[in-house]
Formats: C-alpha cells, structure tokens, sequence
C-alpha cells in the first residue's frame, strides 16, 4: 500500500467567532486545523502545506467509518489516510482546489500506534472493529456531521487564501448524504458529487440486502419478510427520541435513512452522480434522472459505472469485490472534467 506522511498541525489560538483554531509547521503533506466548540472538536486537514495561493474549497465528505484521517504505524511511520482519499490521486485535483477532510466525530486526529496494514479492505475491518466506542456511536448523525462541515466551511470562507467564488462538495457513500444536507443547507456551494450513495439510507439499504439474499436462496422469502417486518420497527424506533437516548449508535439509522433522490430534485446547482452498476444501490440510483425529468430538470450527470461495486473494484466470478482492480482514478477523473 501506498503510505503517505502528514505535514502541518496547528496550534491553539483563541479567537472571538464562537470556536478557537490552530497553527504550527510539522513535516509536509496537508495542513491540519483544529476547531474548538463548547461540546466538540473539530479536526480537518487541507490536502496542501502551501496555503499561499488563492484556491476554491472541494469539500470531501468521507463514509461511515471510525477511521482516523492519520494512522501511526507502530511508532515509526505515520500514513495519511483521510478518508480513503488515498485511492485516487488527488494530487492533480489539488493544483487547482483545497481539498478538506473532516474527521469523524469523536475520532482522534491520529490512531493509537497499529500494525502495518495492506489495503484498505484491512483498514476498515481494523477500525470497525477497534473505534467503535460510544461517543462516536452517539454522535454519528446526519445533523451532527452536517453541522460540523457548516462550521468548518464558515472558517474557511474567512480565510484570505480561499476563493470564495467557488465551493465544490463531493461525498462517498453515506457521505454523499452528508455531501446533500450541507448542499442544501449551505447556498454558496456551486457544484455537488455524489459517488455510490445509498438514495435510500441505510434502512432502504438494509432491505435490499434481505430482498437480495432471498432472490439468491440464501435465506427463504419467509425469513426476509420476517427480517424486512423487524427493520421496518426497527427504523420507526431510531426515530423516537427517548429510544435514541436509551440505544447506543441507534440514532445513526434514523438520521441516515432520508429519501435522497427528492432531496437531490430541490437543488438547482449541477450534480454528479457516478457510482458501479454492481453496487447495492445502484438500481435506486438508476431511477434518479428519472425524478429530474418529471418536473423538468437538467442539471443531473450519471454516469455508470460497469462491472464495478461500491468500493469502485473490479467484480470476479464470485460476485465479491476484487481489490487488485480498483478505479478509483477513473472514477475521479470524470468527476474533474465534469467541474471543467
């Protein structure tokens, strides 16, 4: 795996707009800002150590996972991960925008030292095993998330090396939800990606799985009716608000679940919607033009992508994901001409 060191950490320095900041030179990759609110911190790195030239934003809003955006490799190497970003090269996009990263809520900057991992496959599954502790379980929402890239975008709209002008947001996965919340809540965001979203949450998500399993024979359509009966109370549990403060991480599923595709209908501004034609939700996302057509809109670009699943790998003769073949890049690449 390709391993990448971080470069700028910053210092805290009080300031008067409700949350502080910070600044100080470490080695050279991207520069890290800290934001201090009453009730949270917010970590995000900007893919750049030079922040002398005047720039746009490219906001990237990461998935789910519990994944700091900097791994310490047993205290000897420390590999910049930043929500998966490292699969692209995003080097290139860099010349001509700031990329943002956010962290995770209740995630630490950098992991405790780990072992040496080597693919991102192995990343995941580590963190999702290990990161999964209570705090971030309770503040993995919608809102949470979507407020925190608000504040975080507020600071950098402030900053003289940012252009104004122009303020792209992209969002992988659950993160194209985030990317949609922040688009329609925000006005100065001109362009919005959207890269294997799930256009209907994870409960949508979680029934199309079951539905899937029977139509394989995996499980009988008796055990998925029955599965699919449990998921439809289980959604209308995650919503109540005294349940969400008795259950640990319930609220994610109630905050994640939101139609997308009507959501994505309200905005005026040019959308990109890329995702593989073998991914779970590919079918809900195949109907999205359709939703754009009906009151007489334009400004959506699909584009599929074949034999590729959610991760954008290649698909073997199994069906799984095959993470030789990755195409991240291509996938980028047509998402950078489009913002041309």
């Amino acid at each position: 795996m390709k391993k990448f060191a971080i470069i700028l950490l910053f210092i805290i320095i009080p300031i008067c707009n409700g949350f502080s900041q910070t600044s100080n030179i470490i080695i050279n990759k991207a520069s890290h800002f800290e934001l201090i609110l009453e009730n949270d911190t917010i970590d995000f790195i900007v893919l750049n150590s030079n922040l002398s030239e005047k720039k746009p934003i490219l906001l990237y809003c990461q998935s789910e996972n519990p994944i700091p955006l900097f791994i310490n490799y047993n205290n000897s190497e420390i590999f910049m991960y930043a929500g998966g970003i490292i699969n692209f090269d995003y080097k290139s996009i860099a010349e001509n925008y700031y990329i943002v990263v956010i962290s995770k809520p209740k995630i630490s900057l950098i992991s405790e030292p780990t072992e040496i991992f080597n693919n991102d496959t192995e990343i995941i599954n580590y963190f999702k095993r290990n990161n999964q502790n209570s705090d971030f379980l309770n503040s993995e929402s919608l809102e949470n998330n979507t407020n925190r890239a608000l504040y975080v975008l507020k600071f950098l709209s402030s900053q003289k090396w940012v252009d104004n002008t122009n303020l792209v947001v992209v969002g992988y996965s659950q993160g194209a939800e985030i990317a949609t919340n922040i688009a329609i809540k925000n006005n100065k965001v001109t362009k919005l990606g959207l890269l294997n979203p799930i256009p209907y949450g994870k409960i949508g998500l979680a029934i199309r799985q079951i539905r899937q399993e029977a139509n394989k024979k995996i499980i009988s359509w008796e055990e998925a009716d029955k599965k699919i009966s449990e998921l439809t109370e289980f959604y209308s549990l995650s919503l109540d608000p005294i349940v969400i403060k008795k259950s640990l991480g319930i609220v994610s599923w109630g905050s994640f679940s939101t139609p997308l595709i009507e959501e994505w209908t309200k905005l005026n501004i040019p959308i990109f919607l890329g995702y593989g034609i073998n991914d779970f939700s590919a079918e809900f996302c195949d109907l999205a033009p359709l939703y754009f057509i009906r009151i007489n809109k334009n400004n959506l670009t699909a584009k599929r992508y074949i034999n590729m699943g959610h991760n954008f790998c290649n698909i073997d003769t199994n069906g799984n994901e095959d993470i030789n073949f990755i195409h991240w890049n291509e996938v980028m690449a047509d998402f950078c001409q489009w913002l041309q």
